[in-house]
């Protein structure tokens, strides 16, 4: 009866409180009466039925009650391994400095759930006391713990941590090493001169790890990264062009552009998907001379970054293009065209409908759609009731892109085409076309 007593007490609360979630009121919504109910909980954390002491501390946690503190800490070596961590948990919610040494012991519990929640719950409490402690549990033997300790010292942002979080960025837990990053961009500045500092190693691997990590800083990383270009091993280097690229910032432009001239392909293709990802007008002349380069791969990637440039500029280049012999440079080249919705480009992307290579005809389909010139309005009809076309389903497409009702007989003969897929693109831009002229009373 006690402990149907405790569980009643115990589901009232949450009730009240909205649930016994990860998430409560703060402190200063408190009431005199929550402060009664704090005082109903308090027992329960004793309770016989671990169940009911776990679910206590998980609403204790909530309340953020520094009265729930001290039963909390002695929580910590409860039998139950649940208890315990949600006790750890709740701890780290109240945020008690008082809290900090025992959380510091839990850290070498026996169960890994009851070491994650505490070194999470140091992290929210942020106390230096924590740093080296933290700093140990890097070397757990359990990988969730790692990445906890982690993502605690970049919480407690303290330069103590800087050098093995840089270690740890070697860790075989790709969750470790994120949060690893994750933490040294928390730290700021002091771990950038570090990071900087790495790429010197003679070990390739550990400076293509800093380069990872640097390359989650931001901004500031962008002039160590510069001097890496100089990287004289391959994948490191493609690693730091990467880098500048996710980053996107200006200053790399010119830089990235000298790069261009390497003698490895996979280099120069890195540099130009580098420089599309930028998205500057600057990046637009050295992607126009990639358009000429002799691999293949480093092409294709320089149309895709034009295209989502959007910058009219490379019109004129991409449609030539069209007439290039390798058709996967025509295909792409069609695309291109479609995302900077060319105009101009219309008549020679109609031609297009009738190249030997099926991905190019499908390509220029869907690009004179996102065009949505009339134009293409007939070619693309004709396209869609030939069989042999094979892009009957990217007219349909296109024609419901553009709207326009001369579609309407084709499409709607296409709704009993034997092929699936024909039929649904074609009901589809039949709807489009009803909802564009809600006048002309399309069956």
């Amino acid at each position: 009866m006690k402990t149907l007593g405790r569980l009643i007490t115990l589901l009232m609360v949450c009730f009240i409180w909205g649930g016994c979630a990860a998430t409560g009121p703060p402190v200063d919504t408190i009431s005199s009466a929550g402060q009664q109910k704090v005082d109903m909980l308090l027992p329960t954390l004793q309770d016989k039925d671990p169940l009911l002491r776990a679910r206590a501390a998980i609403v204790l946690g909530e309340m953020m009650d520094v009265r729930a503190v001290d039963p909390l800490i002695s929580l910590l070596h409860d039998d139950n391994p649940d208890v315990r961590s949600n006790a750890a948990n709740a701890l780290g919610q109240i945020m008690d400095y008082r809290a900090v040494e025992p959380l510091i012991g839990a850290l070498h519990d026996k169960k890994p759930v009851v070491r994650q929640s505490s070194a999470s719950a140091l992290g929210e409490i942020r106390d230096g006391r924590a740093v080296a402690p933290l700093i140990a549990a890097l070397w757990d033997k359990n990988r969730e713990v790692r990445s906890k300790a982690a993502e605690a010292l970049g919480k407690i942002a303290d330069k103590r941590s800087i050098d093995p979080l840089i270690a740890s960025l070697q860790d075989n837990a790709p969750e470790v090493r994120w949060n690893s990053a994750k933490a040294l961009k928390q730290i700021g500045e002091p771990a950038i001169e570090s990071l900087s500092m790495e790429l010197r190693n003679e070990d390739p691997e550990s400076r293509q790890k800093a380069v990872w990590a640097l390359s989650k800083t931001g901004t500031h990383a962008v002039r160590p990264l510069i001097a890496g270009l100089k990287e004289q091993n391959p994948e490191v280097l493609i690693e730091i062009i990467k880098g500048l690229g996710e980053i996107a910032d200006e200053r790399a432009t010119v830089p990235l552009t000298k790069i261009l001239q390497h003698k490895k392909p996979e280099i120069r293709s890195a540099t130009v998907e580098a420089l599309g990802r930028i998205h500057s007008s600057y990046t637009v002349n050295p992607l126009l001379t990639a358009l000429a380069d002799t691999d293949l791969d480093v092409r294709i990637a320089a149309i895709d970054a034009l295209g989502e440039l959007h910058n009219p500029r490379a019109t004129i280049p991409l449609k030539s293009l069209l007439g290039d012999k390798h058709p996967e440079i025509r295909k792409w080249a069609a695309w291109a065209l479609g995302e900077l919705q060319a105009r101009s480009a219309v008549k020679p992307l109609i031609a297009a409908l009738q190249d030997d290579d099926t991905e190019v005809r499908r390509m220029a389909a869907l690009a004179l759609g996102k065009i949505k010139d009339i134009r293409a309005v007939h070619p693309l009809i004709v396209g869609l009731e030939d069989d042999k076309s094979h892009f009957q389903t990217e007219a349909a497409e296109a024609l419901g892109e553009i709207n326009d009702l001369q579609a309407v007989d084709s499409l709607t003969k296409s709704l009993q085409h034997k092929n699936t897929d024909i039929r649904t693109e074609a009901n589809l831009a039949l709807n489009k076309i009803k909802n564009a002229h809600p006048a002309a009373n399309i069956e």
